[in-house]
């Protein structure tokens, strides 16, 4: 074989291997998360009573509020989203809630129960989760004991509002520091001074993690988290009052999006939770 044929053909056998690795990767399917958010429109403000004695049934003083606008649900939502955003930027995110209606005269006690029974009852008669892959749940959690200076019997979604704990106050409202008191921040999120009165959002919730085709458990992981709130500038002599309600509200807002998100990379470890903020124009839509 003379030298022009055989460097034709080494060109040719190059220019094939070339059009072999040159033809398109099939890009991987995007992976399908179906987010569910079952914590209801139930949101609790939970008060320490002024005085408290062993003939007490609860010395706590517990006020239900219905929250409008499927709102506890869509801070939820927001938070599982970003957290899944993080981890898996190309993934496709369907968001979903429990219809509130659902939960309607449920003891507190059997909310995460009935929710996953609910729920797990829907998701068996859906043909459509067959093309997602992971579909991830936020249940209420029920916590019967206290934590850590919050009260005991506490649920979901609420505020812990603590007016006196081992201290006191003079008739001007001044706080009479008889012990250290807890840790707390300010209502911008920056470290605040030792307290024994505070307003605490509290996020009491459980994330489950199941295999969409199967509904197999894959993880779970329990949520006791709460923020300890205290303005140490506040003229008000009741701490109920000393944080405006649209602060307060944003307070919430950012901090059970913040504490959604850290559940689920418990849940999911791999996932590395950033900063999530809350939402001011984005507003998650949940479907009913």
């Amino acid at each position: 074989m003379n030298k022009s044929l055989t460097l034709l053909l080494g060109a040719m056998a190059l220019t094939a291997c070339a059009a072999v690795y040159a033809q398109p990767v099939e890009a991987p399917k995007p992976k399908v998360y179906a987010l569910i958010s079952a914590v209801g429109d139930q949101f609790t403000i939970v008060t320490q009573r002024q005085s408290v004695g062993s003939n007490r049934l609860d010395n706590y003083r517990r006020e239900l509020v219905k929250v409008p606008n499927n709102a506890l649900n869509a801070n939820i939502l927001n938070g599982l989203d970003r957290a899944i955003a993080q981890r898996d930027p190309g993934s496709t995110r369907i968001l979903a809630t429990l219809n509130a209606l659902e939960m309607d005269g449920v003891l507190p006690v059997d909310r995460e129960k009935v929710a996953m029974k609910k729920l797990l009852a829907a998701l068996e008669k859906m043909p459509q989760r067959m093309e997602w892959d992971t579909i991830i749940v936020v249940t209420p959690k029920f916590q019967f004991s206290a934590r850590k200076g919050m009260g005991s019997k506490l649920e979901g979604i609420g505020i812990y509002i603590q007016p006196l704990e081992g201290g006191g106050l003079t008739d001007d409202g001044t706080e009479i520091l008889g012990i250290d008191g807890e840790e707390t921040v300010t209502p911008d999120g920056a470290p605040g001074k030792r307290s024994s009165r505070y307003i605490a959002p509290y996020n009491y919730t459980q994330t489950w993690v199941f295999e969409a085709k199967t509904l197999r458990v894959l993880e779970t992981s329990a949520r006791y988290e709460f923020q300890r709130v205290y303005d140490q500038n506040a003229t008000a002599i009741d701490i109920a009052k000393s944080i405006p309600i649209d602060k307060l509200a944003q307070v919430l807002s950012s901090f059970i999006e913040r504490s959604v998100a850290r559940g689920v990379g418990e849940a999911l470890p791999s996932i590395e939770i950033g900063e999530i903020k809350p939402v001011t124009t984005d507003t998650a839509k949940p479907k009913s």
